[in-house]
């Protein structure tokens, strides 16, 4: 049953997302609600989904709706809780309806605007392909599109949001509350770290240790800024870091089919770090100084593993200073945001 659902979800992506107008970036209008961190480029918004303060609303409320799964208990905000930087830290795996174990670690929303592809393996393309994939999944949330049209209908609430936001009012029509949801992701940012703050001149934000672990981090010695890179700390694409000698997750190949591709996952964002263990595709490392450990001895050999992992060889000092630095990534300002918590 759960390979036919998982088969009908593939279809309906691949129709749905075939006829989508245009998923060319657009500058966001001056009143979208939507302002870049100091340090990024604009966030692209696409032509045939733009951005309104209206329609981020909509999004933060369907973002929080249980409504929407099929037994009413699991909404998107229930794997992505704000205090933890929208992932579920604690868990290495998260439970959809029904408490259907996850195959993957949760990831984190934030500044996913800025990504060109979704998911650890990259099959979506967008957030709004993204965010229909978890609603309809199996194991997640488990949703039919005509039960959500039958329940939010009748909401006078949603249909006052969804008239404002849409020409056809009807929820589920051009699935509208994928659109939605999605537009309030982009507008989670974070972008005010303690890194930030020192960046942009505010020379006492990072104390000495702080400091040193920033320059070894963007080093030559560690290249951690080859994958991690500014501002996002991510370079968005796809590597093999030596987690274990043999994948049975085989991860980037189920996008593309290529060996070459088995055991790579999508570089994960280190801004927020801190708060979002236990870490990796699967949840197997627990805290970050095993994760730091991990990259200091090079990771485990295997056909497919990145040539930037080798040993660091990192003393006692240098990695507490890496450690350090890490936790300046922290946007406390993101994880209190009033305009993304619960409405």
């Amino acid at each position: 049953l759960v390979c036919l659902l998982t088969l009908g979800l593939l279809v309906l992506l691949a129709f749905l997302f075939s006829c989508s107008s245009s998923t060319d970036p657009a500058p966001p209008a001056d009143n979208a609600g939507i302002k870049a961190p100091h340090l990024f480029p604009a966030v692209p918004i696409p032509a045939d989904n733009p951005a309104t303060v209206a329609k981020i609303e909509l999004g933060r409320r369907l973002f929080y709706e249980p409504r929407l799964s099929l037994d009413g208990t699991v909404s998107c905000a229930s794997c992505h809780k704000q205090e933890f930087a929208f992932t579920d830290a604690g868990f290495p795996m998260s439970r959809g309806v029904g408490r259907e174990v996850g195959v993957r670690n949760t990831p984190t929303i934030v500044n996913t605007a800025y990504l060109h592809s979704l998911s650890m393996d990259g099959r979506a393309t967008s957030l709004e392909e993204q965010s229909l994939r978890a609603i309809l999944n199996p194991i997640e949330m488990r949703a039919d599109t005509a039960v959500i049209s039958h329940i939010l209908q009748p909401d006078s609430l949603y249909a006052s949001l969804f008239a404002a936001n849409f020409d056809d009012i009807q929820p589920s029509t051009g699935h509208n509350p994928v659109r939605a949801i999605a537009t309030f992701m982009r507008a989670v940012l974070s972008g005010n770290s303690r890194y930030d703050r020192f960046v942009l001149g505010e020379k006492t934000a990072l104390s000495e240790s702080e400091q040193r672990g920033k320059t070894l981090f963007f080093s030559e010695r560690t290249r951690c800024a080859s994958c991690h890179k500014e501002p996002e700390f991510t370079d968005g694409k796809f590597h093999n870091t030596g987690l274990s000698m043999h994948y049975f997750d085989k991860g980037r190949y189920y996008a593309t089919y290529r060996d070459s591709d088995v055991g790579k996952f999508k570089t994960p964002s280190l801004r927020n770090i801190a708060v979002t263990a236990p870490y990796m595709h699967d949840g197997s490392v627990s805290t970050l100084e095993e994760l730091l450990e991990h990259y200091n001895k090079g990771g485990m050999p295997n056909l497919n593993r990145d040539t930037l992992m080798r040993p660091l060889l990192l003393t006692k000092q240098e990695k507490t200073d890496l450690l350090d630095f890490l936790h300046a990534l922290t946007d406390e300002q993101m994880l209190n945001n009033p305009a993304f918590a619960k409405p």
